[in-house]
């Protein structure tokens, strides 16, 4: 979603909205667009880069769940894979 430019805060934040309606369990973000709308979300966990979730998975490691990784390229989520 990097290359939305001016719409780019906007469709993040109707990401969100949708996210926000379906039951699931934990749902986890990444990137400086989706941390900026940390406040309004409290129910989600916000890391602003790949690398800060890395750190936080590695403390919290996740044991029989279901892990949908999704996300734009630049965001480099497959880096993910080995810590999960």
């Amino acid at each position: 979603m990097f290359e939305l430019g001016d719409v780019s805060h906007k469709e993040h934040r109707e990401i969100l909205n949708k996210l926000a309606l379906i039951s699931m369990g934990e749902i986890i973000m990444v990137g400086e667009e989706f941390y900026q709308h940390k406040e309004y979300f409290q129910n989600f966990r916000f890391f602003k880069s790949t690398e800060d979730l890395m750190k936080w998975i590695a403390k919290h490691p996740s044991n029989n769940s279901s892990i949908l990784v999704k996300g734009s390229r630049g965001m480099q989520l497959e880096q993910l894979l080995d810590h999960l």
